[in-house]
């Protein structure tokens, strides 16, 4: 079952369009990084650790690259990060498990059933987000290591679901 689709391409339209009204304060048709807050308000995402990650969320969703958000960059952002926040907040094993088989399925841009290194880096840039400072000293290569069991260079759901204990 795939969390997301309890809300139907209507309903995550709608949310994205009037989130990006409401964030759009200068009325440019982009959200820029002083208005990704605002945005993340706008959805009601309320957890802190997100906040932290807005720059890194226009470097990742912005395809053209020229530093700013289209509505169609929000869309893409507004999935991912509707699943980052409801991670944070998963309260029972069945809810975590089920957010983390979404994730990996969203995660996996090819749909190849594996995640490589490049699918996998925001994902753990937002995971050291919830680590106490002497544990971030841990390096990204040591958190792919512990996902990557087998050393093979990609991380299969196995191996993701085995990280969370599920």
């Amino acid at each position: 079952m795939k969390l997301l689709k309890k809300l139907d391409t209507a309903e995550l339209q709608k949310l994205v369009d009037d989130a990006f009204l409401k964030a759009d304060v200068d009325k440019s048709g982009w959200i820029e990084y002083g208005e990704l807050s605002l945005l993340r308000d706008a959805m009601g995402l309320s957890d802190s650790r997100l906040y932290s990650l807005m720059q890194d969320l226009i470097v990742y969703f912005d395809a053209n690259g020229d530093g700013k958000l289209s509505k169609e960059e929000v869309k893409a952002l507004s999935g991912t990060f509707i699943l980052l926040n409801s991670l944070s907040q998963a309260r029972s094993k069945i809810e975590l498990s089920l957010i983390v088989h979404d994730l990996f399925e969203t995660l996996d841009d090819d749909g190849n059933g594996v995640l490589e290194i490049s699918e996998v880096e925001f994902f753990l840039r937002f995971m050291r987000s919830f680590l106490s400072t002497s544990e971030k000293s841990v390096s990204m290569i040591d958190i792919l290591t512990l996902l990557d069991t087998d050393g093979d260079g990609e991380i299969t759901k196995e191996e993701f679901l085995s990280f969370f204990s599920l």
